[in-house]
């Protein structure tokens, strides 16, 4: 038996290798759990844009659609670049040209063909555009002769890619 007491450099090299694997274990799940929460906010933040979108269009009655079946794009980094958006596509209404003096350059543009709707072009348009933090389109389908329209909005935020995806759909009535 040894007079000594104490652990010997093998047993604390051991230990310190097991400590070290469980320190990477603990802090990989809390960064992939910060990651989730990042996404998870993103994602809420898309849809409450999307959500105001869509009630700003129902709530204005000036919104022309008639004899309308067009797409726009729309970018725009926060609540105030939203909100000229908004300004425009009211004042210009879906079946305008949608280029707003106030937000600088092309913020709602016409697009030609609903096919092309995809994330992967309107990221491209928005490097072409502004480089703005979020982009979507709106969709405006006329479904009969009764002045019934079919719009969807569908948004991104660029930083999380396709994953952050909010889409709405409702049916209004114009007159």
């Amino acid at each position: 038996m040894s007079k000594y007491k104490g652990f010997t450099l093998v047993e604390l090299i051991v230990s310190i290798a097991i400590l070290s694997i469980s320190f990477v274990g603990i802090s990989s799940a809390l960064i992939g759990g910060v990651h989730n929460e990042k996404r998870g906010d993103a994602k809420l933040e898309t849809s409450t844009y999307g959500k105001a979108i869509v009630e700003n269009i129902k709530v204005q009655g000036n919104v022309t659609l008639s004899g309308m079946d067009k797409v726009k794009y729309i970018f725009f980094d926060d609540k105030s670049t939203l909100e000229y958006c908004l300004y425009d596509l009211i004042f210009n209404g879906l079946d305008g040209t949608g280029d707003s003096t106030k937000t600088g350059n092309d913020v709602l543009s016409v697009v030609g063909d609903s096919s092309l709707c995809t994330y992967d072009n309107c990221k491209a348009e928005n490097e072409k555009q502004n480089r703005r933090k979020y982009g979507g389109f709106i969709l405006v389908e006329s479904e009969n002769s009764d002045m019934l329209y079919h719009i969807q909005v569908w948004l991104w935020n660029f930083d999380f890619g396709e994953s952050s995806l909010s889409k709405r759909e409702f049916y209004i009535r114009r007159w």
